[in-house]
């Protein structure tokens, strides 16, 4: 770059100095660019590609990103001995990488050169055109041999590089000078008919197309049905004390006060210190009273997910004295994982004496986010409900950080609580 152009890369003596893609203009015949002979192009340095580029590998796909917008491809092969590695195999790496990116730049005009041939141990003859590029590797055939050190080749790879960019701008399509018009993309979703076929349009619905994949039967009912999933969002209902009810898929979705509610699916959260005591144990006249009200609502025909808190503060209670309430997460991390199945044994006993059967379900933020884990969640509390059992849930502190954690179980309740089922 330094040699044909007035670019300034960094220059050392060893691999891989070039961190960053480099420009330089290069002017070729002529001494302006307003000369009529003068050809002038864009000259791009890419960093070397490892093998794996185009997995990433390297920061391939920063790299390659560059190559797509060159008319012609300028492969460069070391003929140093120090290298470590035959030209052909540095060849076939490079036109491996850039086929494996994109096929289609294996079409493009392109050079094979060998660059620092004033390393060689066998000089090549007086121009170094078409010659073999080492004797260990006589099937790759350069189109040139250059040294930057020497300039040895450069005049003529200015000018095969000038010859091969004035043809590809020929062959190039002139732009077509039009009008654009921007307008804002509509709004909301449009459904019509094509003969036997409906098309739904939108932004909406192409999204979630985009984001789900369509071979598993869940995600495919996700996308047949997501006005309805949209009119039966959790809304709050009075009654027993529940915070959020859903409407179930196969009645109307009219607001409470316009119907009667047959059938509904109950979020309870339920906080810490509604269900410890004083001194942090587990109440369980509390969580016996909470157990009394979800058979209640059971009894109905209703069906109830419990959101609970309180497995910090039940650990607390189990390791005292500590003296003063711990905050540094590892310790509350550790807490939790002790409070938890105390607080899991006393929901147990309780829904036990109405004859229902708890399922602990402990959740973590990326199972909302991460669209597989939150199918494989919903798919499991499906599967609970059907089974009669009445989910118990809780944030999953002794694994989550303070990064990632919902912090409070409000927010994990305000996310449909449990992944709704279908």
């Amino acid at each position: 770059m330094s040699r044909i152009s007035a670019a300034k890369p960094k220059i050392a003596d060893y691999p891989f100095t070039t961190l960053e893609p480099h420009l330089g203009v290069v002017r070729v015949g002529g001494t302006s660019r307003q000369d009529a002979d003068a050809v002038e192009f864009v000259v791009a340095d890419i960093p070397g590609l490892i093998e794996g580029a185009s997995e990433g590998r390297g920061l391939g796909h920063k790299f390659l990103r560059h190559v797509e917008r060159a008319r012609v491809l300028l492969v460069l092969a070391d003929l140093g001995e120090d290298e470590g590695r035959l030209p052909t195999d540095q060849v076939r790496v490079l036109l491996d990488e850039l086929g494996r990116y994109r096929p289609e730049l294996l079409e493009r005009p392109r050079m094979i050169i060998g660059s620092r041939a004033d390393r060689r141990e066998t000089p090549a003859g007086a121009s170094g055109d078409r010659a073999a590029a080492s004797r260990d590797s006589p099937e790759l055939e350069l189109d040139l041999e250059v040294s930057a050190v020497t300039g040895s080749g450069l005049p003529q790879l200015l000018g095969r590089l000038a010859a091969l960019v004035e043809e590809a701008r020929a062959e190039a399509p002139l732009p077509v000078q039009t009008a654009v018009v921007h307008r804002p993309e509509p709004e909301g979703v449009v459904v019509s008919r094509d003969g036997p076929v409906f098309v739904v349009t939108g932004k909406e619905a192409e999204r979630a197309v985009a984001v789900s994949d369509l071979t598993n039967l869940d995600a495919l009912e996700h996308v047949h049905r997501p006005s309805e999933a949209d009119r039966c969002r959790p809304r709050p209902v009075a009654g027993r004390g529940a915070r959020w009810a859903t409407p179930c898929a196969s009645g109307t979705c009219a607001s409470p006060t316009s119907r009667s509610i047959e059938h509904v699916i109950v979020i309870a959260k339920i906080g810490t210190s509604s269900v410890t005591a004083s001194d942090g144990s587990v109440d369980t006249e509390a969580v016996g009273k909470l157990c009394a009200e979800v058979a209640g609502l059971r009894g109905d025909g209703h069906t109830v997910v419990v959101v609970t808190s309180g497995a910090v503060t039940a650990g607390v209670a189990a390791v005292a004295p500590l003296g003063e309430y711990p905050t540094d997460p590892m310790t509350l991390q550790a807490l939790s994982a002790i409070g938890q199945p105390r607080l899991m044994r006393v929901y147990e006993d309780a829904l036990a004496s109405h004859g229902l059967l708890a399922g602990q379900v402990l959740l973590a933020p990326l199972d909302f986010a991460h669209r597989q884990r939150y199918l494989h969640a919903r798919a499991t509390f499906t599967r609970l409900l059907e089974l009669g059992v009445v989910p118990i849930v809780n944030e999953n502190d002794a694994i989550a950080d303070d990064e990632i954690r919902f912090g409070d179980n409000d927010r994990l309740a305000a996310s449909r609580g449990p992944p709704a089922p279908s």
